[in-house]
């Protein structure tokens, strides 16, 4: 038995970016496709939680909000440190409107894991059933008066014409799943809801981007008492609190002119508003982040 998908894939640019065309219908490259079915995925694919680009339109970082996020930061953020910003918005808002349709990071692991199981009982069930059909030299030899079951069996099958071909070539894909759980097996184990890994992300991200930024990383104390926009915040922290707040702003915006459906529209617009957390509780996140950082880098340390 063969199995297989007729979706049909091709490879093409966009924006001088390398895609694979998806149809599950016919040729993309033709016009019977259906426009609506037809997606394209860059490539290489990194496998995490995935939306369509076109379905929010959030507006970029301007000018004048580069000019204030350096200001804020210290440093002058590069056309390239906005391209990023303004992709880690786009996911933020995007994990937080499509929260009920993407998978979470747990369901990534255990399906990581089930097929990584499977290869292990698929390589398994190919030798059974070769030393089950296929007669060797060094099998068992006859004993006196009979043929054994095994022996008889064996050779019925051969003599009766059967020739099966066993061809099971896995030699990628428990790599592959072994690897991908390094990385996501850390946050399918992560406590909390997907929310909160949502901005927990958002906040690593908005962390290494001032780190590669060359920004001074310093944190308030952990006595905070002000609850919002403290003057004597350090400026990092400022620059989190800033771009939190464009992204809640742009992703409103676009939330509202999706075409999500009412009911899942006013449920993301409540789960955004619920992202604007005190200070205290930004605090709270990037302190996971710091030292998820700092272990990091003293493991790679140690592997070295």
């Amino acid at each position: 038995m063969l199995f297989g998908f007729k979706a049909k894939c091709v490879i093409g640019t966009l924006a001088g970016e390398l895609l694979s065309i998806f149809s599950p219908f016919d040729d993309p490259r033709t016009t019977k496709a259906p426009r609506g079915l037809v997606y394209g995925i860059p490539v290489p694919f990194e496998l995490a939680p995935t939306f369509f680009s076109g379905f929010l339109g959030i507006e970029t970082i301007s000018a004048d909000e580069r000019t204030q996020l350096g200001r804020l930061l210290g440093v002058e953020l590069t056309e390239s440190c906005c391209k990023d910003l303004d992709l880690q918005i786009q996911r933020f808002v995007a994990g937080v409107a499509l929260a009920q349709q993407l998978p979470s990071w747990k369901d990534y692991a255990g399906r990581l894991k089930e097929i990584a199981a499977i290869c292990d009982q698929l390589l398994e069930a190919a030798r059974r059933f070769h030393d089950l059909i296929f007669w060797k030299p060094n099998d068992d030899p006859p004993k006196a008066g009979a043929l054994s079951l095994d022996s008889s069996v064996k050779h019925y099958f051969y003599l009766s014409g059967a020739r099966p071909e066993i061809v099971v070539d896995l030699s990628t894909v428990p790599a592959l799943c072994a690897d991908n759980l390094k990385t996501i097996q850390p946050l399918a184990s992560r406590r909390g809801t997907k929310q909160n890994l949502n901005f927990y992300l958002f906040m690593q991200s908005l962390f290494h981007l001032a780190q590669e930024s060359g920004a001074d990383i310093t944190l308030p104390s952990g006595q905070i008492k002000e609850k919002f926009n403290s003057s004597d915040r350090p400026p990092f922290f400022k620059f989190v609190r800033e771009a939190l707040d464009l992204a809640l702003q742009k992703g409103r915006a676009a939330i509202e002119q999706s075409d999500l459906p009412p009911l899942e529209k006013d449920e993301a617009l409540r789960r955004l508003a619920h992202c604007r957390k005190t200070d205290g509780g930004i605090l709270g996140y990037l302190n996971q982040v710091r030292a998820a950082a700092a272990a990091s880098e003293e493991q790679s340390v140690s592997e070295k």
